[in-house]
């Protein structure tokens, strides 16, 4: 299985790594169920800053279980990066972590044939 994660640069405080963590976590526990013997592949952006340094850290943390593909993307190009991933059918689930109102489409400026699961700050 493999899954986007996106979000925003603004997540950047130990609450947000334990939200994105949580999250990651109870995927890689259905993923255990649900396609054994196959890892978890999580794509995501090299940004190094907000959610994409809070999915690295877990990623490292998770080595061996989970594959990283990261995103060679700056946020110029994320948008058209994230639709070509998302167009080309290589990814099964897109999970965005946005901050208050904000929406994917207004996030990414786009439509995408992969609906989102939305995780917010204070849901």
């Amino acid at each position: 299985m493999r899954i986007l994660v996106t979000g925003t640069n603004h997540w950047n405080t130990p609450f947000h790594e334990q939200r994105v963590s949580t999250v990651l976590n109870t995927v890689l526990s259905l993923h255990d169920q649900i396609d054994h013997g196959n890892k978890l592949t999580i794509v995501y952006g090299n940004g190094g800053l907000g959610v994409a340094g809070i999915v690295d850290r877990w990623v490292l943390r998770r080595d061996p279980e989970v594959v990283a593909e990261q995103l060679p993307i700056d946020n110029v190009s994320a948008n058209k990066a994230l639709a070509v991933a998302l167009a080309m059918g290589r990814v099964d689930l897109w999970l965005g972590f946005l901050s208050g109102n904000q929406t994917m489409v207004q996030h990414f400026r786009m439509t995408t044939p992969v609906v989102p699961y939305v995780v917010r700050e204070h849901d």
